[in-house]
């Protein structure tokens, strides 16, 4: 399998840098693996966006990992509401059968609507996973998930200063990150392990 530059085009990136000649550009020529990827000179956010789509995993993996993400915020966040953890495990029991398409958004919908703390960093994170894990790319909802966790490590050290806080907010989203970035990787490994990125056409 392998992503051609006509299919990121196609995903709409938001920003001009990656137009059909700014992708040319960037890969030189040069078809990129999972492991080259790393050496591309690009944001680690928008590799994640990249490679976070539907039309490489298989469902049930897609739909686990972003369950994963966003349990993770949930735990450092010490969000303890019941619909966020609801709406995560209904991702899960998505991937079985046992909870409709209807029934995931409609619990995404009710997550990203609820009140409290967790509406301004949480309620993001989990409501998108609920609805890209209903059949869309999910690097947004994977970057929802890493400013869950940034907010959430900066609130602890609202004592302290701006300068401090902003960088516990920096290092945070960094590591969160990067975390799912080997994450991304490691399951893409297991199940597309021939994965081409940046091909120029599909048969280039």
């Amino acid at each position: 399998m392998s992503v051609t530059i006509d299919n990121i085009v196609g995903w709409a990136p938001c920003q001009p840098k990656y137009s059909r000649a700014g992708i040319e550009k960037l890969i030189d020529g040069r078809p990129l693996s999972i492991e080259t990827l790393d050496d591309v000179d690009i944001p680690l956010a928008d590799k994640i966006w990249l490679l976070f789509r539907l039309e490489l995993f298989p469902q049930k993996d897609f739909c686990l990992l972003l369950a994963e993400m966003a349990e993770r915020a949930l735990k450092v966040a010490n969000v303890t509401g019941e619909r966020f953890w609801e709406t995560i495990e209904m991702i899960r029991r998505f991937t079985d059968g046992q909870t409709t398409l209807k029934e995931l958004r409609a619990a995404g919908y009710a997550a990203g609507y609820a009140a409290g703390y967790a509406a301004l960093a949480v309620a993001p994170a989990v409501a998108d996973a609920a609805g890209y894990a209903a059949g869309y790319a999910a690097g947004y909802a994977a970057g929802y998930a890493a400013l869950a966790v940034a907010h959430a490590v900066a609130a602890t050290a609202a004592n302290s200063t701006a300068a401090t806080a902003a960088a516990a907010h920096a290092a945070a989203l960094a590591g969160e990150r990067e975390w799912q970035y080997s994450q991304l990787k490691k399951v893409l490994r297991n199940v597309n392990p021939n994965l081409e990125i940046l091909r120029r056409r599909k048969n280039d």
